[in-house]
């Protein structure tokens, strides 16, 4: 498109007949290697993007032209685009494999990728592997191997290489450096310290240089060398964000919160036109749990940066726990200032999660731009969102692809973690918590999954032991005392879980979170009442969709059926794409037998979301109930096509084309969809037995059989079904077996009487 605007422009031009077209004519790049001097010219004045443009129109030209496209990697490495840097590398590569700058480029981004997923420090040890396969003592590659021996902390494979390349180049200011961070975390300080002194008589103002150093004081327990090296820098290079930020955490970890506020504010009042200090120092106080603090901060930015993204970003962050719809202020002015950014609509999915508007907040982030954005909490909302639906494994399933985006963000560990514990994999789970645990010792989640555990355990003593230790060091914790409330509630220690509920709420009174936990639990304890009086005591003015949801919940529980479907009725009034309500009032429904007004709450939620593919499941699961077999056939059809994934959805279709016997490779393929989805599912087994019975595949259908009952050993109709299969097998003692288990099943199922027969 871009060449026909062009061609049409120089046409009308040169209609024109004037000198001005043939000098446009002449002024334009027309070669490979004129647009790549172009884009050059842009590249050395730092105008990355105008650089691009050029470089991308080169390549187009001539896509082997190897300068172009190197180029065209360093400009995105401009923009800190590391992503599309890689690929042009990559590119380049695979028309000059053996391109050694080109590689080592390549391979010190895998190196920065390494920090959030070790793969990358495998990648660039391979890429050095092959260039010192050529090349033994090629310093640069052997230093890149060493980088990455030390990223996998294999850090005596990491020295050899670093004092290799030392032995090749005495005086290698970087090697020395490396060779003193290395032999820092050895705990062998006598040979750090000398390798960075070295560095130091070769370039005395390196800024790396000088970060390690004192790094290194620190690290040794020197924290006054420490400061003094640092203060070094700062004079060297005092608005550097990459020193400031070293010297901002070194007063943190040595509990100097004013200090870190003095120099925060010193840089800011340096740079007005910047807002970067005063957002890290809100950072700063998030982490202090003084979340008021950073507000005040940010509402203060607020006003002196308006329509800064960055200052947006971190306010509806900091707003999104406890005023969500405030948070969607700022989110909304950011998909407007930059449409192009994920972190709106990554922001918009957890804002719409919030306020449970579960369905619109797994459209939002299941889809481009903010399902490959490089944001971790993409997949840990929508694992989250796989645990409201009961699914572990598909929440498991994204809660790992969280952490392969970014392998330090603890909460998707401490949620994995969390997901193994309640699949019964207390190992598993033992090792996510020791992994978050050395991520971010005192994150409080993590050491309260700890205590869960302990507690789970039978060890009581030290889950209480833990929780005492926890409520001392973190008193104003909100979260820490919900934790505790839930703990104690599982713990039949009732009071003691509500003492810890109505603290967290106290902590933070604004958190729509805090006061659904404590409503649900009043109803959860048969405490309707206070339930029902906490929440009318919220003025009508400030009444939300969550409070009429909960209303409704407190009601339904104590028989008020009418009145619950009053509330239930409010809150979709406050918020009509609240599924939830929806939900809750369909129940409310088919309770009362008023199937039709259940199926019209259904078609509604359909109308809302023409892809709310439960929807149609849960019709299709009503239907087949009512003998309506091809309505309900459609219906789980619809819901397949919308979601292939749908396995509660898959299963039931496959029963009711096996029981009508007129598909059952169709069956067959629904079932293995269902069992693969959810592999630990007995019901799902025995719907795969019986397609694999109607098949006559007796021995495949004999295994799904005994699956289901190690699950469920009581099941009459799984022991009725292997009994079957065990007859066609002809093992008469084994069919009996399982058909006298069947009968004297203590719970009634279909085909009982058959059985009884």
């Amino acid at each position: 498109m871009k060449k026909l605007l062009f061609s049409i422009v120089l046409t009308a031009t040169l209609a024109l007949g004037g000198v001005l077209a043939y000098s446009i004519w002449k002024a334009a790049p027309r070669t490979a290697q004129a647009y790549f001097e172009s884009g050059k010219k842009y590249y050395d004045e730092k105008k990355y993007p105008e650089a691009m443009v050029q470089l991308l129109n080169a390549i187009e030209k001539d896509a082997r032209h190897r300068e172009a496209r190197h180029l065209l990697a360093l400009s995105f490495l401009g923009q800190q685009d590391l992503v599309r840097a890689a690929a042009q590398l990559k590119s380049l590569l695979e028309y000059y494999p053996d391109d050694v700058p080109a590689s080592l480029e390549l391979g010190s981004i895998y190196l920065a990728a390494g920090q959030n997923n070790p793969e990358g420090f495998r990648q660039a040890q391979e890429i050095a592997k092959k260039v010192l396969e050529k090349n033994p003592e090629h310093v640069d590659a052997i230093l890149l191997s060493g980088y990455a021996s030390a990223g996998l902390q294999d850090y005596r494979a990491s020295v050899d290489l670093f004092q290799k390349a030392l032995a090749l180049d005495p005086q290698n200011f970087s090697a020395y450096v490396s060779l003193g961070t290395t032999r820092t975390r050895q705990k062998n300080y006598p040979e750090a310290e000398q390798a960075f002194l070295k560095a130091r008589q070769i370039n005395p103002k390196d800024k790396s240089l000088l970060i390690s150093l004192a790094n290194y004081y620190s690290a040794v327990q020197q924290k006054d060398k420490s400061e003094a090296v640092f203060k070094e820098a700062l004079a060297l290079y005092p608005d550097d964000k990459s020193v400031y930020l070293e010297v901002v955490d070194f007063y943190n970890r040595n509990d100097r919160l004013p200090d870190a506020e003095k120099l925060l504010g010193d840089v800011q009042a340096k740079n007005t036109q910047n807002p970067e200090p005063s957002l890290i120092l809100a950072d700063l106080y998030t982490s202090k749990d003084r979340r008021a603090d950073a507000r005040k901060l940010l509402l203060d930015l607020k006003g002196k940066f308006p329509k800064n993204v960055d200052v947006a970003v971190k306010l509806a962050l900091n707003f999104l726990q406890d005023q969500p719809e405030r948070a969607r202020t700022e989110v909304d002015q950011i998909m407007k200032l930059d449409p192009q950014n994920p972190i709106g609509p990554v922001l918009l999915g957890q804002v719409q999660f919030l306020v449970g508007q579960y369905d619109a907040a797994e459209a939002t982030l299941g889809k481009a731009p903010a399902v490959d954005s490089p944001y971790p909490e993409v997949h840990f909302y929508l694992g989250n969102i796989e645990i409201r639906k009961g699914h572990l494994d598909q929440a498991i399933f994204h809660y790992q692809k969280s952490l392969a985006v970014n392998g330090a963000y603890v909460p998707s560990r401490v949620a994995l973690a969390e997901a193994f514990f309640n699949n019964r994999r207390d190992e598993d789970a033992r090792q996510e918590i020791r992994k978050a645990l050395d991520t971010k010792p005192d994150y409080a989640p993590a050491l309260l999954l700890k205590a869960a555990i302990d507690g789970a355990d039978k060890n009581n003593k030290n889950a209480e032991e833990e929780f005492t230790r926890l409520a001392k060091d973190h008193p104003q914790n909100a979260i820490l005392n919900r934790q505790m409330g839930l703990y104690y509630e599982s713990r039949g220690k009732a009071a003691d879980a509500e003492k810890s509920l109505v603290r967290a709420l106290e902590l933070q009174p604004d958190s729509q979170q805090l006061f659904t936990d404590l409503m649900l639990f009043y109803i959860r304890q048969k405490q309707t009442g206070r339930a029902i009086e906490k929440i009318n005591a919220v003025p009508d003015d400030k009444k939300q969709a969550s409070h009429y949801e909960l209303l409704g919940l407190a009601y339904a529980e104590s028989g008020k059926m009418q009145d619950a479907e009053t509330a239930y009725k409010k809150a979709l009034e406050k918020d009509p794409a609240r599924s939830n309500s929806d939900i809750y009032l369909y129940g409310q429904y088919m309770k009362s037998g008023r199937t039709d007004d259940g199926f019209k709450v259904l078609d509604d939620l359909i109308k809302k979301n023409p892809q709310n593919s439960s929807a149609y499941g849960t019709k299709g699961f009503v239907l087949q109930g009512q003998g309506k077999l091809e309505e309900a056939k459609r219906n789980y059809e619809q819901a397949l096509q919308l979601n292939p994934n749908f396995e509660v959805a898959a299963n039931n279709l496959a029963y009711l084309l096996t029981e009508q016997g007129t598909d059952l490779n169709t069956a067959l393929g629904y079932a293995q969809t269902a069992r693969r989805r959810q592999p630990e599912n007995p019901n799902f087994a025995d719907t795969l037995g019986w397609v694999y019975y109607k098949r006559g595949d007796y021995i495949l259908a004999q295994d799904q059989f005994r699956f289901a009952i190690s699950k469920e050993p009581n099941n009459g109709t799984f022991q009725y079904h292997l009994a079957l299969t065990y007859k066609q097998m002809k093992r008469t003692s084994d069919a009996e077996a399982a058909l006298k288990k069947a009968i004297s099943s203590p719970n009634d199922f279909k085909e009982k009487s058959l059985a009884q027969a």
